[in-house]
């Protein structure tokens, strides 16, 4: 029997977007392991990385990121997985991809500042030595 893993829903989802976006951990861990994308977006343009960061879940977005997923990979209006994390004032998401290689600065046009402007997530953010434009 032969499976393709690739094969996607009419919104663009392929099942490792499906088990991210229901936050199904273990299907996430059983489809890496048998060879998905990381890096496939949907037809919104988000990642894997990128939709586990806006559901708030660490879990997931490790496992990608242990699993080849690009840390700055650009996704829908140039931003990354970390201006979704900042933009919800996520520190530990933050920290975790700043300790995987995301670039604080990657000239996308979105400044991290503005994104976690809203409440109190500006005092978090402005512990991080980002560099802001």
């Amino acid at each position: 029997c032969d499976i393709t893993w690739e094969q996607s829903t009419l919104k663009g989802e392929t099942p490792l977007l499906v088990a991210v976006r229901n936050c199904f951990v273990d299907n996430v861990h059983f489809l890496l392991l048998n060879g998905c994308n990381p890096n496939v977006k949907n037809e919104e343009g988000d990642s894997p990385l990128v939709i586990a960061i806006k559901l708030d879940s660490y879990d997931i977005a490790s496992l990608l990121l242990r699993s080849g997923a690009r840390v700055n990979l650009r996704c829908v209006h140039e931003r990354t997985a970390l201006h979704e994390a900042a933009r919800l004032g996520r520190k530990d998401l933050v920290q975790l991809l700043l300790e995987c290689g995301a670039d604080p600065d990657p000239r996308s046009g979105y400044d991290l500042l503005e994104a976690g402007s809203s409440s109190q997530r500006t005092g978090t953010l402005a512990r991080h030595p980002f560099h802001f434009k």
